[in-house]
Order: C-alpha cells, then structure tokens, then sequence
C-alpha cells in the first residue's frame, strides 16, 4: 500500500448509475476503510480536530476505524455529532478537516469524510445504538434526529424512574435507547 495515495472508493458503473437515482459512491467497505485508516499519522497537534466545525476528535474515531472498532469509532463521532451520515456526504471536507491533515502536505490527505460515512453506514446496517442524548443537545421534534418520535422516563422493574431517550425510526439513522 502505498501510504502517500487515498484508497480508492467504489462507485456504481457509469451505465448503471444512468439509469437510477442512487448515489454514486458507494463508499468504503469495512477492510477499504481500515486500509484507509492507517494511513492516519496520529498527530499529536490534530490539525484535522481544528479545521472539523463541529470539532469531532477525528484521529481517535480514525484508530478505532483501523483496529476494526467501529462501534467505538461511532461512539466517539456521536459524541461531537449527531449527523454523521449526512456530514460524511455532504460537508466541504477539503477545505476543512482534510484541508488541514498533515498526511496532506506529503500525499494526499486522509479521507476522513468518507471514513465518518463509512462509520455511520455500518452503525445503521448493524443495528447499534446512537451514543448521545439528542434531547441534551436540542430539544426533540424540531429537527434534533429529523422527525423523531420520543418520550423522555421510563419506569422500571424496581418502580424507579429512568431518564431516557427513545427515538424510533428517524431517517437518518436508528436511535436506540439512551440512558442519561
């Protein structure tokens, strides 16, 4: 592998990508973007954090990408942000968090956008839980996880109550319960 070059992302044949409305890129698959992940330098001054608006710590959700952890590596991008599906599309990354990665200034920089996506993607194909209180971060129904349904304690087996968040079926990705 040559570590100065991005590794490639697949993208849907030009014939067939004619004749639907599908995204093109398909994105990584979990060995292309471990691949892609160790490609990252781990800077201790992460100049990628700086450049991110939302200030994801984009070399520790890298490392967990590359060890194979992507729960964890979901978990770490939830923290910072609660749409990393659509930000992995659709933010300017080359002129923010790849704009700024020192892989960058010798090679081409990380795909760190593609890697956020790839995350998000396979959080929603396997079913894992979103890490962060949506409600803490904006108030439910307004836009927060786009339309979700939720309801804000449950009681337990013991008669105590719990604060949690349930939000079903939100377009962007599945939420499961959080515990507050």
């Amino acid at each position: 592998m040559d570590v100065l070059k991005r590794i490639p992302v697949r993208e849907q044949d030009a014939k067939e990508r004619a004749t639907n409305f599908k995204e093109v890129c398909l994105g990584y698959n979990k060995e292309e973007a471990m691949e892609e992940a160790s490609r990252c330098i781990n800077c201790k001054n992460a100049q990628c954090v700086k450049g991110c608006p939302v200030a994801i710590q984009i070399p520790q959700f890298i490392e967990q990408v590359k060890n194979g952890n992507i729960e964890e590596a979901y978990r770490i991008i939830s923290e910072s942000s609660a749409l990393p599906a659509v930000c992995g599309r659709v933010c300017p990354q080359e002129s923010q968090c790849e704009g700024k990665c020192i892989r960058g200034i010798k090679g081409e920089p990380v795909s760190i956008g593609k890697l956020e996506r790839f995350v998000a993607d396979y959080a929603l194909e396997n079913d894992i839980p979103c890490y962060v209180s949506l409600e803490e971060k904006m108030a439910c129904g307004i836009g927060a996880c786009l339309a979700c349904v939720c309801k804000s304690t449950e009681i337990d087996d013991h008669s105590q109550v719990k604060n949690k968040r349930v939000c079903k079926e939100g377009p962007v990705f599945n939420v499961k319960e959080v515990e507050l």
